[in-house]
C-alpha cells in the first residue's frame, strides 16, 4: 500500500473469530478448544472438593463459562469440518458426566435427558437457522440475495447458504409460522422521536457501564440541540465502579452539560437508576434535576 509492502497472515482473528486463510475454521475451533478445558477444569475442581457442588451450580457454571467458548459465533464457522465439530461436542459429553457423575459407560442422550441441556449440534442448527432468517428480513444485506437464490451443489467444501437450506427443508414442517420483519415503530428511538420532535425538544443521550458490571467504569453522554449542534463527553468514573453509579454519573455530567433549550429529554437505558430517583434514593441527582427544572421544561425517559 503506497511504498509499505502488506504483511500476509496465514490466520486473523476478528471479533473473537479465527479466520484461517483455507477457510477451514480448525485454529478457531483449537483455541475455543483450548479455553473450554480451561473452564471445564474449574467445574471439576468444584464438583471434587469436599462440600460438592450440586448439579444446579455445575449446570450454571457450564451453561455460562464452558458452553459460550463451544458455540461463539457458531453460524460463522458452521462449514467445518465433522471432526472439528465433534471435538468440541466431546468437552459437553464431558461436562454432563461431571454435572451427573456419570461413568464412561452412561449414555450421552440419557445424560442430555436428565440435565436438560441440549446436543450442541442441535443449538449449532438453530443459530444457523435464525441468522439466514435475520439475513431474509434485513434486505439490504448482501446475504440476503444469497439465502432466498438458488444454490448449487458444493462436491468438496460446504457453504453457509447451502446448509441453511438443507436445515430449513429438514424442518420445513415445523416452521409453519412466517417472520414479521421489524416495521419502523419496532425501532429503538422512533417512538421517543415520535413523542418528542427534534425541532422542539433537546435528546440527551446518556450511558454508563463497568467492566464486567464491578471495574472501570465510564460515562458517555450526547446531546443534540434543536439548532443542530450536537456535543459530546465521556469520561472515567472510577476504577471500582458499578453500572448504576456509572450511569448515575452520566446523568449527573449530562444535566450540567445542557445549555440554554426550551424543553430536554434525558434518554438512558437504566431503569434501576429511574426508579431509584423515583425514590428520592439519589438526592443529589434529583437537586440538580430540580435546578435546571426552572427554566426548562425536563422529562427522563427508559429508552432500553
Amino acid at each position: 500500500m503506497g511504498d509499505t509492502p502488506m504483511t500476509e497472515a496465514d490466520e486473523t482473528t476478528y471479533l473473537g473469530v479465527t479466520f484461517d486463510k483455507r477457510q477451514t475454521w480448525k485454529p478457531h475451533i483449537v483455541k475455543k478448544e483450548r479455553k473450554a478445558r480451561r473452564k471445564l477444569a474449574m467445574m471439576r475442581k468444584l464438583a471434587g472438593t469436599t462440600w460438592g457442588a450440586n448439579e444446579h451450580i455445575l449446570k450454571t457454571v457450564y451453561r455460562g463459562t464452558v458452553r459460550p467458548q463451544l458455540e461463539y459465533s457458531s453460524p460463522t464457522w458452521s462449514t467445518t469440518a465433522k471432526s472439528n465439530r465433534q471435538a468440541l461436542d466431546k468437552i459437553q459429553n464431558q461436562a454432563l458426566r461431571i454435572i451427573t457423575g456419570a461413568t464412561k459407560s452412561t449414555p450421552i442422550a440419557f445424560m442430555e435427558k436428565i440435565t436438560g441441556i441440549q446436543p450442541l449440534q442441535e443449538r449449532r442448527d438453530v443459530k444457523i437457522l435464525l441468522q439466514t432468517e435475520k439475513y431474509t428480513c434485513l434486505t439490504d444485506h448482501p446475504m440476503s440475495a444469497r439465502v432466498k437464490g438458488y444454490t448449487k451443489n458444493r462436491i468438496k467444501r460446504s457453504h453457509f447458504v447451502h446448509g441453511a437450506k438443507k436445515l430449513d427443508k429438514a424442518y420445513a414442517t415445523d416452521l409453519t409460522i412466517p417472520t414479521t420483519p421489524f416495521g419502523s415503530e419496532d425501532i429503538p428511538g422512533k417512538q421517543e422521536d415520535d413523542q418528542y420532535p427534534r425541532e422542539a425538544w433537546t435528546p440527551v443521550y446518556t450511558d454508563g457501564s463497568a467492566t464486567r458490571a464491578v471495574t472501570n467504569g465510564g460515562a458517555g453522554i450526547v446531546i443534540l440541540y434543536p439548532s443542530g449542534k450536537r456535543e459530546t463527553h465521556h469520561a472515567a468514573t472510577g476504577t471500582h465502579c458499578s453500572n448504576y453509579r456509572a450511569e448515575t454519573e452520566a446523568l449527573m455530567k449530562a444535566v450540567s452539560m445542557i445549555e440554554d433549550s426550551t424543553e430536554a429529554v434525558f434518554l438512558t437505558d437504566a431503569m434501576s437508576v429511574l426508579e431509584a430517583l423515583t425514590n428520592n434514593k439519589i438526592p443529589q441527582l434529583a437537586n440538580a434535576l430540580q435546578r435546571i427544572s426552572t427554566n426548562l421544561n425536563v422529562t427522563l425517559q427508559w429508552s432500553g
